[in-house]
């Protein structure tokens, strides 16, 4: 077993299939990384898939020898595994086992199917192809048949109708179809609608009428009872000598000549004028809404067309239309009114129905073939990827090989003139952020778009690890390029500001004490100089200095606002600025003063000896923290569980951060191409440099002759 130095850390070469084959011998604590999610692998998704097939959303150390035992156990010419071919001869699958022979059979057919094969190989791209198409076809192996997939325009036809009535359930291809529950509830709920169907013979009792006259019969109940009522309550009134006598509408009541109020009126009356007797004569005014069910139930009730009607002939009635509404009431849930006896019956065809049998057999039947060719996808995706993931996880070898990408490397960002070749997506920055600060890199967390004003489709994260931050800011933009080479446009949204080098790192107090320095001077001018007011900025009108008297007071249960504080008064602003000035001037003689006691040499060397000490205490502390930059904290940040240290040595720093070479036939113009234009200004300036360089000399040379000659 041979272990590489990568980064510094000596991690197993995964190399061929020999070297596969003796990962699991490696303890995991010596492994680069034992978990990983699968969102960070930047591969097709059948990769994915093949190496997490219960979908758990990451990948580990065991998945990975899983996979490992998967594909050996099928494969015997294992000699192509560090090309990474997606496809696989023949002689390629292990034939003395099972699973081997399985996979070859599978090959073939789909080759054949296809109409491929001339070269005795099969490929990823035509069984990822075939399975797609096979979720349409017949026999796809869930045991579900839609009707497209019938042949027989007969079966089709009927198993269309079938659907109509019963539900089904959903195929691969999205379309509902019939498995064999299915089917076996359709023949027993539509043999009994059947059933249900030759009883209405017995349950007709007044004939083919029946059921227009029990229609008719429901539409009377309701208006007959309330006319019953009524005329119970004409005989008590009848009785009683006209006591409890019913309302009658006054005449400012009457709804006049008005259509819809003249209809609600003639709802309000009852069916028939109230009698004591309470007897319908076969001669009574019946209301015109209920006029012809009366007819048709005279028509077909027997013994009720010449005799009048009382409570307890509509009684009878009712008890004799008992066995039909029974028989209406043992009615099955299903629509099969639609389809109609014959249809029905035909549907019921044992023929038919062992017909749709054999095709629901023939689709579960596939289940092994459709479960066999899905293993052949997967063997197919780890033959080609296996070794390259195994590279991304037993060691880090992916990332420092320039030859290779690794997988969870989304591509590079072009930035500030440099190529950043490390690029991660992130999909919390905030998260991200709080766990790869402590790999003490300099970062860019950039947002990549598509299109301009469009939203931004994900984020990334890239270190800068030589050279000089430059010009690396929030609000730059830059340029990102993906694995396949696509560009997209990239935002800087955040940055993690580490030093990069030492010498940036000797060089940051004092570009910070510089931009403090610069900072201040420009605050102190902003509040002295107004480019309205002139160089002193003075208020308008005097401070109030008192407290206003409705300070503490509420507003609507609330405490008041504080007020503003008042601009200073130009007193206190003269009063101020003279103390200032009374302030720095002391200031600056008495540093003059005592400067002025010291010899040039001393001061030189004192302002020269703090610097170098301060350089060389930035660069010490720059050098600690350059030494503990570790990229597996980027990683760490996204999930990953690493057990390496990707330490980022000066060479590998030129490798994730650089900037390219020109082209080797590529040549330099030294002279300026504007310098004809600029020639008289610069003789110019290089005249009055050579001015203030000889009035300063003189200086320091009178400054000299008097401290040392007098």
């Amino acid at each position: 077993m041979l272990f590489r130095n990568f980064g510094g850390i000596h991690q197993f070469a995964v190399t061929c299939a020999r070297d596969l084959q003796r990962i699991d011998d490696l303890d995991l604590a010596h492994w680069a990384a034992t978990s990983a999610p699968t969102s960070d692998l930047c591969s097709d998704p059948t990769l994915a898939s093949a190496l997490d097939p219960l979908d758990t959303g990451r990948v580990r150390a065991g998945q990975l020898v899983a996979a490992r035992a998967f594909l050996f156990a099928r494969l015997r010419g294992r000699d192509r595994l560090a090309d990474r071919s997606s496809s696989l001869f023949f002689e390629e699958f292990d034939t003395q086992s099972p699973e081997g022979r399985l996979m070859l059979a599978t090959a073939r057919r789909v080759v054949a199917e296809l109409g491929r094969g001339g070269d005795g190989a099969v490929h990823l791209d035509d069984v990822v192809a075939f399975a797609a198409s096979r979720t349409s076809r017949l026999a796809n192996g869930d045991g579900v048949v839609p009707a497209a997939a019938l042949d027989d325009p007969e079966l089709a036809a009927a198993l269309t109708d079938m659907l109509a009535v019963v539900p089904g359930r959903l195929d691969a291809s999205g379309q509902p179809g019939f498995g064999r529950e299915e089917l076996d509830n359709f023949a027993e709920r539509a043999q009994a609608w059947l059933d249900w169907r030759q009883g209405r013979a017995q349950a007709e009792v007044w004939g083919a009428a029946t059921e227009h006259a029990a229609a008719a019969m429901d539409r009377l109940s309701s208006p007959l009872q309330i006319w019953f009522a009524l005329c119970d309550l004409a005989q008590a009134q009848e009785q009683a000598g006209g006591v409890g006598a019913v309302h009658t509408p006054r005449d400012d009541e009457w709804p006049g000549l008005d259509l819809p109020a003249l209809q609600r009126a003639l709802g309000r009356v009852p069916l028939s004028a109230p009698v004591p007797t309470a007897e319908l004569a076969t001669d009574a005014w019946v209301h015109p809404a209920q006029r012809a069910d009366v007819a048709l139930v005279r028509a077909t009730c027997p013994g009720t067309a010449g005799a009048a009607w009382t409570r307890a002939t509509w009684d009878a009635l009712q008890a004799e239309l008992a066995p039909w509404r029974a028989w209406r009431q043992a009615q099955p849930p299903e629509s099969f009114d639609a389809l109609g006896p014959e249809r029905v019956g035909a549907l019921c065809d044992p023929e038919l129905l062992a017909a749709l049998h054999a095709a629901v057999q023939c689709d579960a039947d596939a289940a092994a073939e459709v479960d066999a060719l899905g293993d052949l996808q997967r063997t197919l995706a780890l033959h080609q990827s296996l070794l390259e993931i195994a590279n991304n996880f037993v060691n880090f070898s992916a990332v420092y090989d320039t030859t290779q990408v690794a997988l969870f490397d989304a591509g590079s960002l072009v930035l500030d003139g440099r190529r950043l070749e490390f690029c991660l997506r992130v999909a919390d920055r905030a998260k991200h952020r709080a766990v790869a600060e402590a790999g003490a890199l300099h970062l860019v967390y950039c947002e990549v778009f598509a299109a301009a004003g469009g939203a931004a489709l994900f984020e990334i994260a890239a270190p800068v690890t030589s050279g000089e931050v430059g010009r690396i800011a929030v609000g730059r933009r830059g340029l990102f390029i993906d694995r396949k080479g696509e560009q997209f446009d990239a935002l800087v949204v955040d940055v993690v500001d580490n030093p990069v080098s030492i010498v940036e790192a000797m060089r940051a107090p004092f570009r910070h004490a510089w931009q403090a320095l610069t900072d201040r001077v420009q605050a102190v001018a902003g509040t002295v100089v107004d480019p309205k007011k002139g160089l002193l900025a003075l208020p308008d009108k005097p401070a109030d200095a008192a407290k206003p008297a409705d300070a503490g007071k509420t507003v609507d249960g609330k405490p008041a606002e504080a007020p503003k504080a008042a601009p200073p008064s130009w007193q206190a602003i003269l009063v101020g600025g003279g103390l200032t000035f009374a302030a720095l001037s002391s200031a600056v003689t008495y540093a003059v003063t005592s400067l002025a006691r010291m010899r040039l040499t001393t001061l030189v060397l004192a302002v020269v000896a703090v610097c170098v000490l301060v350089a060389v205490v930035a660069g010490l502390l720059g050098w600690l923290r350059l030494r503990r930059r570790d990229m597996g904290a980027l990683l760490e940040a996204n999930g990953w569980a690493i057990n390496a240290r990707m330490k980022v040595t000066r060479r590998i720093g030129l490798y994730f951060t650089r900037r390219p070479p020109l082209p080797a036939d590529a040549r330099l113009q030294r002279p300026d191409a504007l310098a004809v234009f600029t020639a008289p200004e610069d003789r110019r300036r290089a005249r009055t440099l050579a001015v203030w360089i000889a009035l300063w000399s003189l200086a320091v040379a009178l400054y000299a002759w008097v401290r040392y000659a007098g």
